[in-house]
């Protein structure tokens, strides 16, 4: 018997080292015979295959790969005339996906053509179109594969039969791995079951494993195979089914705690590095980030037994020169996780999620921190004219400013006491600015989401301003009151010139002269407090410029409004109305403050 493989397999790397393209190939031969029960040769049967393909790799925010493959297939089976022999050609060409959904999904579709040719005493070609995907989900030492093949069986596999060019069948294959009572119970446990549809024949596989441990390293081990075939044929069912049980005792020797050897684990290390010119690529002048956290999570492997073992979960900070190592790890994937301690402000880690990795041989892994940009800001508000001066100023410190980009990434600041800030984001983006309107309703910011695109340059300062809302005062419309007829009303007489005697004998009234008994119906803008009235006031101010300013507002607001002199220094009152009872004069506040108005009170004016 004859059996040759070979299998070649290279690696180029791109600029990003999360992305680079693999190519292999694979030349597996093999030539046996058999012999009969009376120990003749029969001639040698020869089966030859080839695949090649050629696969990009992207790690950068989940696992996957997709390329070309190509496969050659042929093989030589004697028939009774030991001239001749009945050959198969096969040639497969394929595209392939492999992707890793999550920690615990691997999906693995590939189609393309065949190319089928059977040479016997008859000559016979066709084309057939192919389909394969393989499904597992393997979590916690549980898991399942499916798969389904249309077409040739799967790459780099030598067929055995001609029978395998042509398949339609389902594979569902569950199992377990796991450990229990703290590693003294082992059970591994295998079941495939397989259906044809185009041969109609289905067939399961149960392979279950206890292994018990006993004392000192010595373990009683059962397990066994259950199969059963069924298979329609010319209008019958045809089924067997067999099993066989086996029992062993085995004795570990060595150092048990070591079992994994030293072929089995490599070294890691991981460098994090300042990255000066946003290559990806570690330069000899960038210098390490030290303390930065680096957790690493082993989440797959060939032996689940290591995960269960002993859970490969191991935290470490960088040290001055940002590098970490890992010692005697398994091989396998795992999840690399980074956390800053501290705030960098000028660099920034920009990938959030977790990167996953397969560990072959000990390699280094650089972890690039970009060179940040800087947005430069500010916080303006305004307030409204007639503000007291006493309350001009609005407190701007410790507003967060908040910068956000298409990509559902964001980088925040707070405002120092001149309402100023400092947002340090990665470059070669555009953000938006926004902040939280915590001045209050009377307070509006007249444009928020301020888009700021950042070059390798600073970009200008960003400016929000916040002004406050006038106050909006609906007063009450007056109707005109219906006159009584019976009530006499003070009327004014205009006196004509000329002279007017009343008596004879007495002096008449000089021209353009004013007549005593003459009543004023409009009020002064001034009045003098009286003692034991309630005024309704609307602001108290201490110089009679200011009380005739706030008055003036009043008025333009429609609001009849009065300067109230006290016999205090420096005290003056603007009030719009003045009651003998405090009941009164708080009806009239009421009504004010339906209409808009919400600085005003009552004052019981005393001396």
């Amino acid at each position: 018997m004859g059996l040759l493989n070979f299998f070649f397999k290279a690696k180029y790397l791109a600029d990003d080292r999360n992305k680079y393209y693999t190519a292999r190939y694979v030349n597996v031969s093999r030539d046996y015979y058999h012999r009969n029960l009376e120990g003749e040769k029969s001639p040698n049967i020869t089966l030859k295959d080839q695949y090649l393909n050629v696969i990009y790799n992207s790690n950068k925010d989940n696992k996957w790969s997709f390329g070309p493959s190509v496969e050659f297939y042929q093989s030589l089976n004697p028939t009774t005339n030991p001239d001749n022999k009945i050959e198969f050609n096969i040639q497969k060409y394929r595209l392939e996906y492999r992707t890793y959904i999550g920690r615990y999904l691997m999906l693995n579709p590939k189609s393309g053509l065949s190319y089928f040719h059977y040479i016997a005493p008859i000559d016979h070609r066709e084309r057939n179109f192919d389909f394969h995907i393989l499904a597992d989900y393997s979590n916690s030492g549980y898991g399942v594969r499916l798969a389904y093949d249309y077409g040739p069986m799967v790459n780099t596999g030598l067929y055995q039969y001609a029978l395998d060019a042509g398949n339609n069948g389902i594979i569902v294959s569950p199992y377990i791995i796991k450990p229990y009572l703290k590693g003294r119970l082992g059970v591994t446990l295998f079941a495939n079951y397989t259906y044809r549809f185009d041969m109609e024949n289905g067939s399961l596989n149960i392979n279950p494993k206890i292994e018990t441990y006993l004392f000192k390293n010595w373990y009683f081990v059962t397990g066994g195979t259950y199969n059963f075939t069924q298979q329609q044929y010319r209008e019958q069912q045809i089924s067997n089914s067999s099993y066989y049980v086996e029992f062993s005792i085995k004795k570990k020797w060595g150092n048990i705690d070591t079992y994994i050897t030293k072929r089995e684990v490599v070294r890691f290390k991981v460098q994090a590095f300042k990255d000066e010119n946003s290559n990806g690529i570690k330069d000899k002048y960038e210098q390490g980030v030290p303390h930065i956290k680096i957790r690493i999570k082993l989440t797959n492997v060939a032996d689940q037994k290591i995960i269960e073992s002993f859970p490969y979960d191991f935290t470490l900070l960088t040290n001055e020169k940002g590098i970490v190592t890992f010692n005697d790890i398994p091989v396998g994937f795992y999840d690399i996780l980074i956390n800053q301690l501290s705030e960098l402000k000028e660099y920034f880690f920009v990938s959030k999620s977790a990167e996953r990795i397969e560990m072959l041989k000990a390699s280094t892994y650089y972890i690039p921190f970009q060179k940040a940009e800087k947005i430069i800001g500010q916080v303006v508000v305004k307030r409204r004219k007639f503000t007291k001066a006493s309350e001009q100023h609005v407190d701007v410190l410790n507003i967060k400013v908040t910068a956000y980009n298409k990509q559902g990434d964001s980088y925040s600041a707070f405002t120092n006491k001149e309402g100023k800030f400092v947002i340090f984001t990665p470059g070669n983006n555009t953000y938006y600015l926004r902040i939280e309107n915590v001045f209050g309703k009377t307070f509006k910011i007249l444009k928020n989401d301020i888009p700021v695109v950042l070059t390798d340059s600073t970009s200008d300062a960003v400016v929000f301003n916040v002004v406050e809302l006038n106050r909006q005062i609906r007063p009450k419309r007056a109707k005109p009151a219906v006159p009584d007829s019976l009530k006499k009303s003070i009327q004014k007489i205009k006196v004509l010139p000329g002279d007017m005697y009343a008596k004879t004998g007495e002096k008449g009234v000089e021209k353009d002269a004013v007549p005593d008994f003459e009543i004023r119906t409009i009020p002064e803008v001034e009045q003098t407090m009286v003692p034991g009235k309630f005024y309704v006031v609307v602001g108290e101010v201490s110089s009679k410029k200011q009380a005739l300013k706030y008055k003036k507002v009043m008025v333009e607001q429609g609001i009849n409004a009065y300067v109230g002199i006290t016999n205090k220094a420096k005290l003056f009152y603007v009030f719009t109305n003045h009651y003998q009872t405090r009941a009164e004069a708080k009806a009239e506040v009421t009504l004010m403050k339906k209409v808009g108005l919400k600085d005003i009170w009552v004052v019981d004016y005393k001396e």
